[in-house]
């Protein structure tokens, strides 16, 4: 019998057993959910630490 209150994981859906407050079914769920969450929000701020590490590779280039 499936329990329609039955939580599921926020990553693949599968359903979720253990603690009440559970979200994820495994680490790998959890890490790959933030990931995508954590990448979706700051594309801006990813374009701009691309272009400090290009600098940073310039200035070392000179001073060395």
């Amino acid at each position: 019998m499936i329990e329609s209150n039955l939580k599921c994981c926020l990553l693949c859906e599968k359903p979720l057993r253990g603690r009440s407050d559970k979200k994820f079914c495994d680490d790998y769920c959890r890490n790959g959910y933030n990931n995508r969450v954590k990448s979706a929000e700051r594309p801006f701020l990813k374009g701009i630490n691309a272009i400090l590490f290009k600098n940073r590779k310039v200035l070392e280039s000179f001073s060395q």
